[in-house]
Order: C-alpha cells, then structure tokens, then sequence
C-alpha cells in the first residue's frame, strides 16, 4: 500500500484536502503551488500516531464505482431517474453556466427548510485565480456561488467546518466527482458526519486546469496577470463567453469556439494535473444527484442553457420532487440515454481508457491507485490500443519535459497540435 506522502509525491493527489480534514494529530497541512494552484498535503511524521484514517478518506487510494448495473451503464452505475431542467428566472439562467439548475435548486431548498445551508464553491473576487469553498446559510450566499470554477478547489476548509456544525442541522454538498468520492469516504469513516449530510451533488468532470492555463491565454490576449480583477469562465448565454474583467474597467471577452477559447485552452492535455488524466469517476459514482451540460443536438439551439440532471438515489429524486413545482426551474424527464449521450467523450476517456492511463503514467504504482474501480470489461480493438499507446506516449514526454511551462512561449499552432492528439484517447 501506498502511504499518503508517496500519493502526493507521484501526482496522483487530488487536492481534495480530505486527508487534513481528518487527522486528528493535526500533522498534515495544505498548501498550494503558485504557478499551477494545486493543492498538496505537507506532512510531519512527528505528530502522526499512525492512525491511518488520512489514506482511508483518500480517493486516489480508494476510490469506488461500487458494482455497476449493466454494461451500457457503466459509467454512471445504479441511478433513479433522469431530467431535463433550466432555471426559471432567465437572467439567473443566461448568467450561469448551463441553465443555472443548482443554485436555483439549492436556493429552492433552502427556502423551503429542507436544508440548513450548502457547500459550494466561487471565485475570489479580486483575486480571481483564488477559489474559496464556503458554507453559505442564506440564498445570497448561495447565489454567489453561480457559474463555472476552472481551476483547482480544496475542500479542506469546509470539510473541518461541516464537522463542527450542530448534529441537527441538514446540509448539502456540491463538488466535482473527486471531491464528492472523498466526502463518502469521510462520511463511511465519520458516522457524526453522515447524520449532517443530507445530499451531495456532483458536477459533470473532464478535468480541470491550471493556473498555467490562464497564463497562456492572458499572455496571448494581452493581457498580464496584475491587472485582472475577475474571472468569468462561462456566462452571457449558453455555452458562454469566458470574459476577463480589468481593473481598468475593461472587459474582454473569448467566445466559446475561438483557438483562445474555454474549450481550446481549459481543455488542453498541456495544462491537466496527472491526477486528472487518471480519474476513474466522470459524474460522480457516489453522488446523489449528477449534473451536466446539455451537450445534445435538441437541446444546443437553446442559446440559455439547459442542464441535464441524473437523480441516482431515491434520496436525490426525491429532494428533487419535493420542490419541483417551487417555481425556481423547470424539471421534464428525459431518458438515461440523453445524459450519457451528453458526456460520451467524457465517459469514455475515464472509464474505457482508466487502466490503460493509469499503467503508462504510473507504472508499478497502477494496483496501488484506485484500488475499489472496477473497470470496464472491454476488449479493446487494435487501433484503439495503438491510438491510446500513441496519446500516453506524448503525456509521458510533455510530463517529463514540463512543457506545461514553456507552452505560453509557443504558438498557438503547438496547441492545436496537442487538441489533435487529445482526439486519440476518444
């Protein structure tokens, strides 16, 4: 077995900040590189009584799919039900990031006393490559907390707050699928912990990027890093426009399809921690509740966004009937299929691909990671093998030459060529 300095050592840490949240030695603290924004545990062996519940919340170590249900679904397992939904109020809806479900969702319960508070996340503003996780209580709170964070979140914080809240009080947590894997395990580990939370709600991943991401793109917009106020990743409709807002008042903006774009830079295999390109779990396997674009040809002519949501527990489908005529967003059903549909590529690249990734970027570390996924029983073609062969390859030599921090010396051409070989591993 790996111990939790070793995980952190090789790139496979997350950053979740579980593992701090827990210790009772107090012997592990976060910090959070400068140039990338990750977050990586610091350890002191001296205060550690060895009690082991750090790498038992871990989800690099013990990450699960649990047993899923059918071939055809094996990205998403067991699930309830699934729909097709939007906020009600339009400018909410066209400020979000895809339809501004969540919020509405949450501001929904919240009002109507089914929750105490939630877990979310938002930028800093002011210092907009910063991300904060907070436990908002009122519906401004929660409002705050609307559109896309691209860029690495640390739950450490909110993790150690959630524990310290009255017994009686009933929360709910919103977060990407590592982040949502590691509220199971502390919750599995922390009996006091499961009473307080109600509903956890995960965020469709591909992965996210690194503060180098944003650097590329301000250095080819022209743009430098001191005078940018704040960040908008999506907004102004669906897919949105990632905006850049000065100190000068200047706005400027990127619409989605442009070589500078969300979807060109933020997508980059260049700019992905390792851990990303061996996460097993697209939506969420231990969530209640998934949520997603509506990346589907009925849908993508509705210029204010639409989310897909997939209750995957009885406890998420039935949050979601008790305020569904709440009047804050609209809920139709729509089939399993359309979800998958939706994040094919996505579902794809972790599940089919997870232990080819995990053997060529971590060698001899692969039974250690990850230990509880239960891959995908698929024969691979030749051609795929080749192909997957091919994209590893590059991975392993732009890890090795760090070209993640040249690349804003590089044309943008040097981009394009690394979307193209992205294409490989679909």
């Amino acid at each position: 077995m790996l111990t939790l300095p070793e995980i952190s050592h090789s790139a496979a840490c997350v950053g979740c900040g579980a593992c701090v949240a827990v210790c009772k030695d107090n012997a592990i603290q976060i910090q959070q590189d400068q140039e990338t924004g990750l977050f990586f545990p610091i350890f002191d062996q001296t205060k550690c009584s060895q009690c082991g519940i750090c790498i038992k919340v871990c989800p690099a170590a013990n990450w699960s799919n649990g047993i899923p249900t059918t071939k055809d679904l094996f990205a998403i397992g067991n699930n309830a039900a699934a729909y097709s939904t939007f906020a009600i109020d339009k400018e909410h809806r066209r400020s979000a990031a895809s339809g501004g479900f969540v919020t509405a969702f949450l501001g929904a319960l919240l009002k109507d006393g089914l929750i105490d508070g939630a877990v979310v996340s938002r930028r800093i503003q002011g210092d907009p490559l910063r991300s904060e996780v907070i436990l908002a209580k009122t519906y401004e709170e929660i409002m705050s907390c609307k559109g896309s964070i691209y860029s690495p979140v640390c739950f450490n914080k909110a993790f150690e707050q959630l524990r310290k809240v009255s017994q009686h009080e009933r929360w709910a947590v919103v977060g990407l699928p590592c982040h949502i894997q590691a509220l199971a395990l502390m919750m599995k580990h922390l009996p006091t912990l499961r009473k307080k939370v109600c509903l956890s709600i995960s965020l469709v991943c591909g992965h996210f990027p690194t503060h180098r991401a944003y650097e590329y793109t301000f250095k080819h917009i022209g743009v430098k890093k001191n005078e940018v106020k704040n960040i908008y990743n999506r907004g102004e409709g669906w897919p949105g426009n990632f905006r850049i807002e000065l100190k000068d008042g200047c706005v400027k903006r990127v619409p989605h399809g442009d070589g500078l774009s969300w979807g060109m830079v933020f997508s980059s295999p260049l700019f992905m921690p390792k851990a990303c390109h061996i996460c097993p779990d697209p939506g969420g396997y231990a969530a209640d509740i998934q949520v997603c674009d509506a990346w589907l040809p009925k849908f993508s002519k509705n210029n204010d966004g639409v989310n897909l949501v997939l209750a995957k527990t009885d406890i998420g489908r039935e949050f979601l009937q008790k305020v569904s005529d709440s009047g804050a967003f609209s809920l139709s059903h729509c089939s399993v299929d359309d979800f998958i549909l939706a994040n094919k590529r996505v579902f794809i690249a972790k599940t089919r691909n997870h232990a080819v990734a995990v053997k060529y970027l971590f060698g001899n570390k692969e039974k250690f990671l990850h230990k509880n996924i239960i891959d995908i029983d698929a024969t691979l073609s030749r051609c795929v093998r080749l192909r997957l062969r091919f994209y590893y390859l590059h991975l392993k030599i732009a890890l090795w030459l760090k070209l993640d921090q040249i690349a804003g010396m590089l044309p943008k051409a040097f981009l394009f060529y690394w979307k193209a070989v992205s294409l490989l591993k679909r």
